[in-house]
């Protein structure tokens, strides 16, 4: 998956997320872990070149507003549960990300 289609979380989204026991990740075995147990050697050293064309890229500001949407398609993203218009953003945004360059 590219990376403008990674779903993003905040520390508080993941802290609910906890909470509810959802997903799949053994919280209590993560927590017994140290750093010094992840295991890097598949992991290449980053170089200054790499980071040459990188861009900070900040949250922009959100607007609120009112859209109308098919059903199934709020369903689709409702059906995971709390955040799901942040994901509708997401999505959006990787739309715009995707076409932006072919609209110059």
């Amino acid at each position: 998956m590219s990376e403008n289609n990674i779903e993003t979380y905040t520390g508080k989204d993941l802290a609910a997320i906890r909470r509810r026991g959802e997903g799949q990740t053994n919280w209590v075995r993560l927590d017994e872990r140290s750093d010094s147990d992840i295991d890097f050697s598949d992991i290449s050293e980053i170089e200054k070149k790499m980071l040459a064309g990188a861009k900070l890229v900040r949250p922009g500001s959100r607007q609120k507003i009112s859209i109308n949407v098919d059903r199934d398609v709020l369903e689709y993203f409702r059906k995971d549960g709390p955040g799901y218009q942040k994901r509708m953003n997401a999505a959006l945004k990787s739309f715009v990300w995707a076409h932006q360059d072919k609209k110059k």
